[in-house]
């Protein structure tokens, strides 16, 4: 089983087609990929492959609780500069008419370490006010996502872009 950010690996491996590749990327960019790889001995003796099966699998993940620190908790850990930067996204300013392309991401790589916030990206796609915590697997299978957009199915779960 390996999970991974899909979206990440889109941007690095771009589909051919830039109007399908806009739309992977906006469509993909708060999802996380969960792959699991059956070899053929293990299909022969489970008989068909069912959702109950993959819930079997992911029951066995550990999966701990992970939280987003808030602004309050990353003016303990953040320098001055990313703090600035951080207060004035939350603001509501484009980071990028407001720093310089290097400031911004050496901002962005603090405070995306410390509090998983991309301040590249307006507030308004981030949508803080969600909750930040993921409680289990329950909640993981809760969010899981179903109907994919036919135009980029084949770009997504298909064998190459």
């Amino acid at each position: 089983m390996k999970a991974y950010c899909k979206h990440c690996e889109l941007q690095k491996h771009p589909a051919a087609d830039s109007d399908l590749q806009k739309e992977l990327l906006e469509w993909t960019r708060t999802f996380l990929r969960i792959e699991l790889t059956l070899r053929r001995p293990e299909l022969k003796d489970r008989g068909t492959l069912s959702e109950s099966l993959i819930r079997e699998y992911f029951s066995k993940l550990e999966l701990h609780t992970m939280r987003v620190k808030t602004y309050s908790e990353a003016k303990a850990v953040l320098s001055l500069g990313p703090k600035l930067s951080l207060a004035a996204w939350y603001t509501g300013t484009d980071m990028k008419c407001f720093l310089s392309r290097k400031t911004l991401y050496n901002h962005r790589k603090q405070i995306l370490d410390v509090t998983g916030i991309d301040i590249a990206l307006p507030l308004s796609v981030q949508a803080p006010e969600a909750s930040p915590v993921l409680q289990g697997i329950d909640e993981l299978f809760g969010n899981e996502v179903r109907d994919v957009p036919a135009r980029i199915q084949r770009s997504l779960f298909g064998a190459g872009v």
